[in-house]
């Protein structure tokens, strides 16, 4: 596990609904001067990443099952927890409000990971680039179109 923690989940929780054992956690500050939380889960024979771009006041281990499955499927996952919710950077007077100024914003905290972060992350655990596909959960996948529109061939 890296800087930030992982979620704790509730002590009786189905095993498959526990973070796996190569879910890291880390941070980056944004060009805004917030810390963003990003995850990732990388399996040993990795042949792609899915990028999850979650939804309203929604947060990375969440989607543990679905890292899971994916990574069962030799399938890397990337997820980021927007600016304002889940263990990225909140609003000090009140840190339960999600809050944008712009998807825009969003859009390069995801361009950042994918550009900057993700490479080195590589690199660091011996893969080359891999293929990315995107899944956007509810505002995800309005964020995604954003995203696609100024990146539409960097994802499969």
């Amino acid at each position: 596990m890296s800087v930030t923690q992982l979620f704790k989940p509730p002590p009786d929780i189905e095993q498959r609904f526990q973070p796996s054992e190569n879910l890291n956690v880390d941070t980056f500050t944004n060009e805004r001067g917030y810390s963003i939380r990003y995850g990732y889960a990388f399996p040993k024979n990795m042949n792609c990443i899915v990028v999850i771009l979650q939804g309203l006041s929604e947060f990375g281990e969440k989607f543990c099952e679905f890292i899971r499955d994916q990574n069962n499927l030799d399938r890397g996952c990337l997820f980021i927890d927007w600016a304002f919710q889940g263990g990225s950077h909140r609003l000090e007077e009140n840190p339960h409000k999600r809050h944008c100024d712009s998807f825009d914003d969003d859009v390069n905290d995801v361009m950042h990971l994918t550009q900057t972060i993700l490479p080195d992350l590589l690199k660091k655990y011996g893969y080359q680039a891999q293929p990315m596909v995107l899944l956007g959960h509810s505002t995800g996948a309005a964020i995604a179109t954003l995203l696609l529109q100024k990146q539409q061939h960097t994802f499969k």
